[in-house]
């Protein structure tokens, strides 16, 4: 019996090294490709869009994004970071095993990560994120992931932006020529050498909870803003 267990117990070990392993090789690779692609990529700034340089530097923020408009964004940052903000950047980051290869990806521009989701370790998750973010760094969320409905806010977002009273960004990119993923989020990957376009929206401040809990009114003003943008970046090459 005891060789049994120990015999299961070195299976088990090796199966979390190559895992680990796994983990490691595709988020380095990926990271690299994503890299290259965005370097080669002309970015231009949307019309009447925040410029990188003109979000605030003395207090922290949040950055909410679509899920399938998040593959360039951890390149703006590496590009840009000395203009945003010294603490950095924590992005929450599914616990899904895809997850797991896209926090290893970001760890390469810089980006710390934090597991949880709204379906897995969410309410930790947030609690550790409120506590990032009041000690200084910036929050990126993707406020439809990790599995959608694509395109619609979730509540979590909300309250976090009132327990750190930090504004939250909208922010959204689009390529004149790109790949679209048959995926639930119909996520976008601009083609090399494309013209690309970047736009920062106007932020949203929640300075209180609703006493009632309901959430609505900024849930719909957070997602409005959010289509808007993503679809002014994709309407601007047409």
């Amino acid at each position: 019996m005891t060789k049994e267990r120990s015999r299961s117990s070195l299976v088990q070990q090796l199966t979390s090294l190559i895992e680990r392993l796994k983990i490691w090789l595709v988020g380095n690779l990926g990271a690299l490709l994503l890299y290259l692609i965005a370097r080669s990529l002309r970015w231009e700034l949307l019309n009447g869009s925040f410029k990188l340089h003109e979000l605030p530097t003395d207090r922290p923020f949040i950055v909410v994004f679509w899920h399938a408009r998040q593959l360039m964004l951890p390149y703006v940052y590496l590009e840009f970071k000395q203009k945003i903000r010294k603490e950095g950047v924590v992005a929450l980051i599914s616990r899904h095993r895809d997850g797991r290869y896209i926090a290893e990806a970001v760890k390469r521009f810089g980006i710390e990560s934090i597991a949880g989701s709204s379906t897995r370790g969410g309410k930790e998750a947030l609690n550790e994120l409120v506590k990032q973010v009041k000690n200084g760094k910036v929050a990126a969320v993707t406020p439809d992931g990790p599995r959608g409905p694509a395109r619609k806010v979730k509540p979590g977002v909300v309250v976090l932006a009132a327990r750190t009273k930090a504004p939250v960004y909208p922010i959204a990119y689009s390529a004149k020529n790109l790949w679209r993923f048959n995926s639930w989020d119909k996520m976008i990957l601009p083609k090399p050498f494309s013209k690309a376009v970047l736009a920062i929206g106007e932020p949203i401040t929640v300075k209180n909870l609703p006493p009632d809990g309901d959430l609505g009114k900024y849930l719909q003003e957070l997602e409005s803003r959010l289509n808007m943008l993503t679809d002014s970046c994709d309407e601007y090459f047409k």
